[in-house]
């Protein structure tokens, strides 16, 4: 048996901000909300992709793996292995360090940048319907 394995714990559904602050791995699926949030929280990550990964969350995978914060699976069957992978060869605190190097900037970003779309919005109203606009009118939200 190995030690690391021996001392892992599944949970369910869980207070996510409370077991992150104590995780030293978060296990999950690609989406941008338990990545960003595992990267705020300094957690390494493993997650997978594979044929059944919503398209949207592909690159999500890509990011863990060029961030040097986590591993992408070819499915949740290879846990062990990449729990193992994780903590060998001090795998596991490079990927703590690089997560936690990384700034999340969005929750600062975008009240500013909703605003400049309601801005836009409303100088549109009396010019055309208020449920008429078109999406060139919300500019470039990735700047």
């Amino acid at each position: 048996e190995n030690g690391v394995l021996k001392s892992t714990k599944v949970f369910g559904f869980v207070d996510m901000p409370l077991f992150m602050h104590v995780a030293d791995v978060v296990i999950g699926k690609p989406g941008p909300g338990i990545i960003s949030e595992a990267i705020h929280m300094g957690c390494a990550i493993l997650t997978t992709r594979n044929a059944f990964t919503m398209p949207q969350e592909l690159p999500n995978t890509y990011l863990v793996e060029k961030w040097g914060v986590g591993i992408a699976m070819p499915g949740f069957w290879q846990v062990a292995t990449a729990m193992q992978r994780l903590f060998g060869n001090n795998r596991l605190e490079q990927c703590q360090r690089n997560a936690r190097a990384i700034e999340i900037r969005a929750l600062h970003q975008i009240p500013g940048k909703l605003a400049k779309i309601l801005r836009k919005h409303l100088m549109g109203i009396g010019s055309r319907p208020s449920s008429v606009v078109s999406p060139s009118a919300y500019g470039d939200l990735r700047a």
